[in-house]
């Protein structure tokens, strides 16, 4: 179980929430982008990034932190993070055992989240949980599987990810990506191009770890993955145990994603991919 984070790494958390906030206007700090159909261009603008970095930070933080505290993962190699967004889930990933020095650190998205990384909080924050001499490098402008997916194939300056651009034995975490390819919006239609993918990523790694919409909520989702890919078990919902740590680092006023923590809590449907095959979690 992971411990409450120590009180200048939340401050630290409220640096970077406090950033986001104000760029939001007090009409909009009660908006909840969750409730929007789920698409990549709710989150190309400024304030959409803002919004998202928000309001999922403590759910997103908690989760990842709680899967490799619950699996017990140990750094044992390259950690790749795809559709890693404002790095999240790697900040959740790392945030209680940092990568050994020289470890390789990789997180690609389509887009290149410009409006949060150039936040000098965000990037004091990213610093403090990997720490130092840490191999990291963040890639915008990449998109899986080819042919380039509905939702982004109007971007200009996108480059396919191959598998074997994803070093071997790597430790590979899909944040919340899977639907905007499987899911109601825009969904990829011939399917045989994702599980090839996917496929070529599990044999290449070490673990690959999916974590996405909660199957009571988007149970199609998951239905799909199960027969694309012959996931093995039932999916379930967790828990985002630890979510209340982060409640000090939200300002009282906009604190909102602390407030509704009882539809935060049940939040996530894992799917681990490794040598044994697909099987939820």
């Amino acid at each position: 179980m992971a411990v409450a984070p120590q009180a200048n790494r939340l401050q630290r958390v409220r640096g970077l929430l406090r950033d986001c906030e104000r760029h939001y206007t007090t009409g909009d700090q009660e908006e909840d982008i969750s409730s929007r159909e789920n698409v990549v261009a709710t989150y190309m603008t400024e304030p959409g990034q803002m919004k998202y970095t928000h309001m999922y930070f403590a759910k997103s933080v908690a989760a990842w932190r709680n899967l490799r505290a619950t699996l017990r993962s140990p750094n044992d190699g390259p950690v790749v993070s795809i559709g890693a967004g404002p790095c999240t889930c790697l900040m959740g990933w790392f945030f209680d055992q940092r990568p050994a020095p020289g470890q390789v650190v990789r997180a690609f998205d389509v887009l290149e989240w410009g409006s949060i990384r150039a936040l000098p909080s965000f990037q004091v924050l990213l610093d403090d949980v990997l720490g130092q001499g840490v191999d990291f490098a963040y890639t915008g402008g990449r998109y899986f599987p080819q042919p380039c997916p509905p939702q982004v194939s109007h971007l200009p300056n996108l480059t396919f990810l191959p598998p074997d651009e994803i070093p071997d034995g790597s430790t590979v975490l899909l944040p919340y990506v899977l639907n905007h390819l499987v899911g109601l919006a825009s969904a990829v239609t011939n399917r045989a191009p994702l599980r090839g993918w996917l496929e070529e990523v599990r044999l290449r790694a070490k673990r690959v770890l999916v974590v996405d919409m909660r199957c009571d909520r988007a149970a199609g989702i998951w239905s799909t993955l199960s027969v694309l890919l012959g996931v093995a078990g039932t999916p379930s919902t967790t828990d985002a145990v630890g979510i209340r740590d982060f409640a000090p680092a939200y300002s009282p006023r906009a604190g909102w994603p602390v407030r509704r923590v009882s539809a935060h809590m049940r939040v996530d449907t894992v799917m681990l991919g490794d040598a044994g095959g697909w099987r939820f979690i």
